[in-house]
Formats: structure tokens, C-alpha cells, sequence
């Protein structure tokens, strides 16, 4: 039953809108922590999301030391309007009522459920999303040329290298350096000339192509070729190639600029082992956060290489790359050998202003971002 009449309910509206700020989400966070914030991200409006986070605090009861929907109204800010004083002063009477007619506490023990250390449920429009990000990741497919010339195996099929691409825009892709350097651990790289011929091809032969769709083994893959090696940078391992066609039906994955934070869940969608596409969701936090470099425990292959590392939202917050030796780390109260790595997106976007400023804007007017 909801402790708020539709009155109180808008009005608690009505002030928390006033008090909200420009960043509501942080707002939210500082007030009531990362775990209800969580809940709100696939709001796609603030009104959604204030919504929300009422239903979601006065569902919870008066249940526990501090009721959500008491942590939620009674702070300074909200306290100066008679209106949410008064609302704050009914939610403690109905508390201690509850408190002095069951002294033993036995209606706040018939709610059963409980949040295990962590709130790790999320809202059911996080599977949706995932399924629209997944179609924007493809596995891409190189072909090696060694000065100039294309190599072949002994049985004369194409020398091809595999990993995974993303939809940065309709017609721009991400991947890393090293796949589309389509070179074995050890061999110096390939130079420039033998890129770009490995990216776009010939006149009668194709270079670099992306298969979408590659979802299961006998799906029908979307193929689309690449044109142009835009971008590559070594240090941070990432390549932008520009497709030959746009790509319309395919909403590119949004970018998330800013940091994460340590312990952030994040999901890598990738074609592991050139296998089809496949979601590594589970077991996935952060452990480190640097400038050029983020890890994680989130689980990847080789054909991993080039995988977006999303956020609970679908938002890329890297480009994966590899997997680095530690000594230091825990795994689930043990000691592991290993953690993955990516370059954060925001490397890529910084590089991408001082090196290329026309792709850089290209990128940011169709992704929303700030000059």
C-alpha cells in the first residue's frame, strides 16, 4: 500500500524538481547512494526518473532503521517547505505506531525479501537495451599484406585476422590497432602503407569487413566493407575506419566521455574467438581507473579484441584490448594473476580533438557531445 496520497505524491514531485540541480543522477546519488541511482539510468527524462525514484522509496515502506522515503525527504533542502515537514512528521508517527503496537517487531519481519549486500537487480529495459547495442558490434574480418602484396594460406584462402568493431556513428567503426595490424605477437608492425591496403583494399579486392548480425552460426550476416582507415594510434591500440556504405538501421552506441568509477559493473558484447556474438555480463566490476587505461574481471577472449565495455546503460566507457598480468588484485576473496584492460573512451575522444579535429567534431555532433 503507498504511504503517499497522490497529493503528497506530487508535491514531493514538485520539490524535488526544484532541488534536483543540472546533474540529477549525482544529485540522487549523494542523497540515497549508487544502488537506487542505478535504477534510475534508463530513465530516458528527469521526469522519469523523479517519478521513479518516489514509486521506488515509497514502495519500499517503513520497514529497516531508515526508511527510503524518510532518507529521500528528510534532509535540509526539502525540510524548508511546511508541506514536506508535514509529511516527514505523518511517515514518523506511522513508524512509531508500527513500532508500539508490534513491539516485537513482527510486521517488519514479514517482508522476507532482502538485498544481499548489493542491489544487483536491474530495470527489465536493461535486456532490451542490450539487444539494440548488440546490433551496432560485428565481427571484423582483416586481410594481411605484406608490402603491398596480400598473403594467402597454403590452400590459397585469404591470411585473414579476426575481432570485434562497433558502430561509433552510421558509417565510422572502432576497433583496435592490433587487429587491424593483422600481425602474430612478436612480428614488427605493419606499416602505414600496408594499413591502410589491409582497411580499404584494392580496386578489386576488399579490405576489412564487418559482419553484423554473426548471432548465431547459421545467421545471415549484414556485411559491410570498409573504405577508409581514418584514425589509428598505437599507444592507446584503437582504430576508426569509415565504412563504405552508412549504416541507417543501426542506432550507434552512445558514448560515455567521463570516468567510471572503481567497482562499476561494465558488459562487453564481442565475438570471442571469432565465434558468434556473445554477452559477458556477469562477475564484470571495475578494479582500476587510470587516464589511458581501465580494468575490469569482465571475461574476454582473443576475437575479443575491439569489444565495446559498456555501462548498465549500454554506454561505451572503453575499447577493449587485451588482458594484463597483476599481483596485487583480489577475485572473489582471491588472489588472480590477471584482469582485463581497455583504453577509456574518453583517450580516444581527446586524441581524436588534438589530432584530428574534423573527425573529432563529426563524432561529437552526431553523438550529442560538448565542444
Amino acid at each position: 500500500m503507498s504511504l503517499l496520497s497522490s497529493t503528497q505524491r506530487d508535491v514531493v514531485y514538485r520539490r524535488i524538481q526544484e532541488q534536483i540541480g543540472d546533474q540529477p543522477l549525482n544529485t540522487i546519488s549523494a542523497w540515497m547512494g549508487h544502488g537506487v541511482r542505478d535504477r534510475l539510468l534508463l530513465m530516458p527524462t528527469l521526469g522519469q526518473q523523479i517519478s521513479e525514484l518516489i514509486r521506488f522509496c515509497d514502495e519500499d515502506g517503513l520497514s529497516g532503521p531508515v526508511p527510503l522515503l524518510l532518507k529521500l525527504l528528510d534532509r535540509q533542502e526539502l525540510l524548508i517547505h511546511p508541506e514536506i515537514t508535514a509529511i516527514v512528521a505523518e511517515l514518523r508517527r506511522k513508524k512509531a505506531d508500527i513500532v508500539q503496537t508490534d513491539p516485537f517487531g513482527q510486521r517488519l519481519l514479514m517482508r522476507k525479501e532482502r538485498i544481499v549486500h548489493e542491489d544487483d537487480m536491474l530495470p527489465f529495459g536493461f535486456l532490451l537495451g542490450g539487444q539494440h547495442a548488440g546490433r551496432c558490434v560485428a565481427r571484423v574480418l582483416v586481410p594481411r599484406y605484406d608490402s603491398g602484396k596480400k598473403r594467402a594460406l597454403a590452400s590459397g584462402e585469404p591470411y585473414l585476422f579476426m575481432g570485434t568493431a562497433w558502430l561509433v556513428t552510421p558509417d565510422l567503426v572502432l576497433t583496435n590497432h592490433h587487429v587491424l595490424n593483422a600481425r602474430v605477437p612478436g612480428e614488427p608492425d605493419a606499416p602505414r602503407s600496408d594499413l591502410d591496403l589491409q582497411a580499404s583494399g584494392t580496386a578489386s579486392e576488399a579490405g576489412t569487413v564487418l559482419e553484423f548480425d554473426y548471432d548465431h552460426t547459421s545467421a545471415p550476416v549484414d556485411a559491410a566493407k570498409v573504405t577508409k582507415l581514418e584514425a589509428v594510434d598505437i599507444a592507446l591500440d584503437f582504430a576508426l575506419l569509415r565504412l563504405a556504405a552508412l549504416q541507417p538501421a543501426r542506432k550507434f552506441l552512445p558514448l560515455r566521455a567521463e570516468p567510471v568509477e572503481n567497482r562499476t559493473p561494465v558488459n562487453i558484447i564481442q565475438h570471442p574467438r571469432g565465434r558468434p556474438k556473445m554477452l559477458a555480463c556477469r562477475n564484470n566490476l571495475v578494479t582500476h581507473v587510470a587516464v589511458t587505461e581501465l580494468r575490469y574481471f569482465t571475461d574476454t577472449e582473443q576475437g575479443s579484441s575491439g569489444s565495446p565495455v559498456l555501462d548498465d546503460t549500454w554506454r561505451v566507457v572503453a575499447l577493449h584490448r587485451a588482458s594484463v598480468d597483476v599481483d596485487d588484485v583480489e577475485y572473489q576473496g582471491r588472489k588472480t594473476a590477471w584482469v582485463n584492460v581497455g583504453t577509456p573512451i574518453g583517450a580516444i575522444l581527446a586524441y581524436l580533438k588534438a589530432r584530428h579535429p574534423a573527425l573529432w567534431d563529426e563524432v561529437r555532433q552526431a553523438q550529442g557531445l560538448a565542444p
